[in-house]
């Protein structure tokens, strides 16, 4: 094929699935947006100029509470996301709303969960999986609401099923029990940033009668930061953990000896960066 006829034939198709995509929004759910966009990157260029169109037709079936404080869209806008925090005299909620594209469309999906807490310190936004499902890290799940910091840092995840799955979030230290919660550093923001955003995290069945599930994250996998020992306080009285020190041995030892030793690999790395 002459590249005269190339370019026809491409202009030809771009038009062609651009008016498909247009003016066909409720035949492409997320799934099949997902596997367009994976083809190849005539696909991926067409999907991010016509994602204002998918935008539009699904707002016209979103909830929108006025008090949300977080909307995530996906990347061509084929999946929406929405979380609004609710307070009464009794107790404080977690609101989902999540809309994906479908045929027929239908207001999108909700669900409000009580017994929450607030946002973690360093504000984390949601977040899809591959599968669509909306994710977010929050403080909340408290057993006695005489204290505050009897609850845990968990994953709320509300998927196409409609029903909000919970997981509690614990640290690997050394892959052996006992884990620890990620509660304990509630108060140390940069460390609970840097442990979310382990490279390696695998999710472990409880035994217990709700066959629980944790989501695991290893200490190993993470960078730690440079002000790995900042703490600013969360709850509104002190906790057992006021300052760095005072965190249990494993866990702080294991942290002090993983950023000297990233310290020491950066250093050696700036070394010979310079005579190359």
């Amino acid at each position: 094929m002459e590249l005269k006829e190339y370019v026809l034939h491409e202009k030809r198709d771009l038009l062609v699935w651009e008016l498909v995509l247009k003016n066909g929004i409720a035949l492409f759910d997320y799934k099949k947006i997902g596997c367009l966009a994976r083809t190849n990157k005539f696909f991926g260029r067409l999907l991010h100029e016509t994602r204002l169109e998918r935008k539009k037709y699904m707002n016209k079936y979103c909830v929108c509470l006025n008090n949300t404080q977080y909307e995530h869209w996906e990347r061509y806008n084929s999946i929406y996301g929405a979380i609004a925090f609710k307070n009464d005299d009794y107790a404080r909620y977690i609101w989902f709303e999540r809309q994906c594209l479908s045929n027929p469309m239908i207001l999108s999906p909700f669900c409000l969960r009580d017994n929450f807490y607030s946002p973690l310190p360093h504000e984390p936004k949601p977040f899809f999986t591959k599968k669509g499902d909306l994710c977010f890290y929050g403080y909340g799940e408290i057993e006695d609401i005489f204290n505050e910091d009897s609850g845990a840092v968990v994953e709320y995840c509300f998927g196409s099923d409609q029903k909000l799955h919970i997981s509690e979030c614990v640290v690997d230290i050394k892959k052996e029990k006992p884990m620890f919660k990620l509660r304990i550093f509630l108060e140390f923001p940069p460390l609970l940033k840097a442990l979310l955003a382990s490279n390696l995290v695998y999710q472990e069945i409880v035994t217990d009668e709700e066959q629980k599930k944790n989501k695991v994250f290893s200490l190993e996998a993470i960078i730690v930061p440079k002000n790995y020992k900042l703490r600013k306080q969360y709850f509104s009285r002190l906790t057992i953990y006021p300052s760095f020190d005072a965190l249990p041995e494993i866990v702080r030892k294991k942290i002090v000896v993983l950023y000297e030793k990233q310290r020491l690999k950066r250093r050696i790395e700036k070394g010979l960066g310079c005579f190359t």
